[in-house]
């Protein structure tokens, strides 16, 4: 079945995406936290009753198309997870509620994403922050972005290469380490940056110059590379176009990537 097919079904079911991001903003002022994992990662460890709520209207909706017959990688175990098919040629993933942990606090900036991928490549990739109403949409190579970006307690900031998890120095090669260094570019993780939103939120809103994602996942690791490839951004990228595989939290590409925006 051709990529056009995969395409045009994720595209038409974007205003359940859209119902989706509602539905979390309606249930975000009674939400209890829970611990799903120990990983010592909030973003990670910490699930809500929206996180399972906001990924089923998605799924219900995706297992009645042609989406069906993709692999899945979805956050929590809902009842409609069973209802892919595991060794299809794409991946179709989703993310319900990206920044659990602002959330469950009550902050604006979290986000959905869903995407559709080969192996290690994104194909279409659509995040949304509800709150907000920012919308970025990837087909291919093209991207639509709609709203308005948030207003953060940041100054844009030129050299900087941001990263919410993980530790640079141990992945990227020492001699492309010391290229970045002499260029001017510093590897920064965002707590040092703002509390308000995970680096991939940065890079999106032009806060920052670049962003690094070491072991990224399945489910949001590749929004940024997919902007790097329709904005035709610096990639410096050290993991294979392989299935994810299992790894910290959930399903992972090992390896990185770090994209600069010219």
């Amino acid at each position: 079945m051709t990529q056009e097919r995969y395409l045009q079904a994720i595209q038409s079911l974007e205003p359940v995406f859209f119902e989706a991001g509602k539905l979390a903003v309606k249930l975000q002022k009674d939400i209890v936290p829970k611990t799903k994992l120990g990983t010592g990662l909030p973003d990670i460890d910490i699930v809500t009753d929206a996180d399972t709520a906001v990924q089923e209207t998605i799924l219900a909706a995706a297992s009645k198309t042609i989406l069906s017959q993709c692999r899945l990688v979805a956050e929590e175990k809902t009842p409609s997870v069973d209802q892919f098919n595991p060794n299809g040629e794409f991946l179709f993933t989703v993310d319900p509620i990206d920044g659990t942990s602002r959330y469950a606090v009550g902050a604006p900036i979290y986000s959905l994403i869903v995407s559709l991928q080969r192996p290690g490549l994104p194909v279409y990739t659509f995040i949304h922050f509800p709150a907000l109403g920012w919308t970025h949409r990837f087909a291919g190579l093209t991207h639509r972005e709609d709203g308005q970006k948030p207003n953060l307690t940041i100054q844009k900031t030129k050299k900087v290469i941001a990263y919410s998890y993980g530790n640079p120095a141990e992945k990227i090669p020492h001699s492309i380490r010391q290229e970045m260094e002499h260029r001017g570019f510093r590897f920064v993780v965002k707590e040092e940056l703002t509390p308000e939103c995970g680096a991939g939120a940065l890079f999106l809103a032009g806060a920052v110059q670049g962003y690094y994602a070491g072991d990224p996942q399945a489910v949001d690791g590749l929004v940024c590379l997919h902007y790097a490839l329709a904005h035709n951004c610096e990639i410096h990228r050290g993991f294979a176009e392989n299935w994810p595989e299992p790894g910290l939290g959930g399903m992972r590409y090992p390896g990185y990537y770090f994209v600069i925006r010219q």
